[in-house]
């Protein structure tokens, strides 16, 4: 080796390597996927070209005398250059805070209390009604923000952004949550999920086959009650959740449990997010476009109408 633990020489050394290296390990991870959960492998990542370097040392410097030094300055050189991009990135998350608050505090809540619906930037949802939802454990939600509530066409609707991290995997879910009013008092657990989705609670329920073709390809349905299943899937039902699939394109869990229908939509992102890299003009198009998607979803399914009664 080239250092050995026991010399003074390898302190200083090591203490400025494992800096730099620290400061590029979370400015690597925050460029590359800031979303994604620590995990042993992206732990490690970034220290493996200096493990490979140290360990090779040896045979490096009988081709280059002075390489501990080479290797020294190199590091120092990064330590230093990554240490400033880490106080330019701090300072940008502030910047970043402030202009997000701004933006949802003060447009963002404007500009939906216009249709007469209301936005909260930390809304919370009742553990009941997630519970309620069968859709996923109350305890796997990480975070929940941009809560919009309201009504269209008389029917009552909420939504909002939802992460749901899964302890035993190690990996977060970004999407959104909605329910509604169904007006109807579903008897039966139902459930529908695209064949990409990740919401497995259903899966230990009775598996329906629907008579649509299209409709299974795409989804599949879990249902306590086969018969009662089916007269909530009518085919103009299954049209539309087909048609919602095709229009919000994104993995889809939908349940029907007592008077409400909760859908889940895999977005695999923090909806709702203004983007300081960009015009407010290009910011404010992109979160309104997302906003239409979700406030669409009770005219799409036609919720407004009392076709569906079980």
């Amino acid at each position: 080796m080239l250092y050995k633990f026991g010399d003074i020489e390898f302190a200083l050394p090591l203490a400025i390597v494992i800096f730099g290296m620290s400061a590029m390990k979370y400015i690597m991870i925050d460029f590359i996927d800031a979303d994604q959960p620590m995990t042993i492998k992206r732990e490690i990542m970034p220290f493996l070209p200096l493990l490979i370097l140290m360990y090779f040392a040896d045979d490096i410097t009988k081709f280059i005398p002075n390489f501990g030094y080479v290797l020294l300055t190199i590091f120092t050189i990064l330590a230093m250059i990554m240490s400033f991009l880490l106080l330019v990135k701090f300072a940008k998350m502030d910047e970043i805070k402030k202009y997000k608050d701004l933006f949802k505090n003060r447009y963002l809540k404007d500009y939906l209390a216009k249709f007469g619906y209301e936005y909260q930037e930390k809304g919370t949802l009742d553990q009941i009604i997630l519970k309620h939802s069968k859709l996923f454990n109350p305890s796997e939600i990480s975070n929940i923000n941009d809560k919009i509530c309201g009504k269209i066409d008389k029917v009552e609707f909420v939504f909002c952004d939802l992460i749901i991290k899964k302890e035993l995997k190690d990996a977060l879910y970004f999407g959104v949550f909605f329910y509604a009013e169904f007006n109807k008092n579903i008897k039966s657990k139902t459930f529908i999920k695209s064949k990409d989705s990740k919401i497995k609670n259903a899966e230990n329920l009775k598996k329906i086959v629907m008579d649509d073709t299209k409709f299974n390809r795409t989804f599949e349905v879990y249902s306590t009650d086969a018969t009662n299943a089916m007269y909530i899937l009518s085919p103009a039902l299954m049209k539309r959740i087909l048609s919602l699939k095709w229009h919000l394109n994104f993995p889809i869990s939908i349940s029907f449990v007592g008077s409400k229908i909760y859908i889940f939509i895999d977005t695999g992102k923090d909806n709702f997010e203004p983007n300081i890299d960009i015009s407010a003009i290009k910011s404010d198009r992109i979160i309104k476009t997302e906003l239409s998607h979700f406030l669409s979803i009770v005219k799409t399914l036609n919720l407004n109408t009392r076709i569906w009664k079980v």
